[in-house]
């Protein structure tokens, strides 16, 4: 069992602009609870996000577990990888030759790196992350990351993500 970002960003993404075309006024909405426990579980390392979701704790638990996690200097990231690999959820990705791996925190600035085939969302601990470029959220880990969920690049899953590929002088 896994949380499923991509599609939960997806439907959330629909729903807002669903209420945006009805309600031009409305101006952003927040979140509804389902993506709010969403976004808030991939925050969890994944022991706790598992038993988050065995044992169905409300939003509101979720959130007291990931603040207090945070005033204790845990702070679990999520990011986004490029790969043509074609690898499992619940498996990690293991740095290359360069022993780095290269990860965007925002799906509107993602790196294509080597080529396209699937986007990753992947957890790490905060602290270990070393800034790449902090104006496109790239950043680079030593190590390996976590994949808790993948989405096969298509150019619907592309557009449904609202996914882009940032452009700059070293990618």
């Amino acid at each position: 069992m896994g949380i499923e970002i991509f599609n939960t960003i997806i439907r959330a993404k629909s729903k807002k602009e669903n209420i945006a075309e009805a309600n031009p006024e409305s101006g952003d909405k927040p979140l509804d609870d389902e993506a709010e426990k969403v976004k808030l579980l991939a925050l969890l390392p994944e022991e706790l996000r598992d038993r988050s979701l065995r044992e169905e704790f409300s939003l509101e638990h979720v959130k007291k577990i990931v603040e207090f996690r945070e005033s204790k200097g845990y702070k679990t990231a999520v990011g986004f990888h490029v790969s043509p690999e074609n690898l499992p959820v619940g498996q990690s990705i293991f740095a290359g030759k360069d022993t780095n791996i290269y990860f965007s925190t925002s799906l509107e600035n993602l790196y294509i790196g080597k080529g396209s085939g699937y986007i990753y969302a992947l957890e790490c601990s905060e602290k270990s992350m070393k800034v790449l470029d902090e104006n496109l959220n790239w950043y680079t880990l030593k190590g390996d990351l976590k994949i808790i969920d993948k989405i096969k690049m298509t150019p619907e899953a592309i557009e449904a993500l609202g996914a882009r590929f940032a452009q700059c002088e070293y990618s």
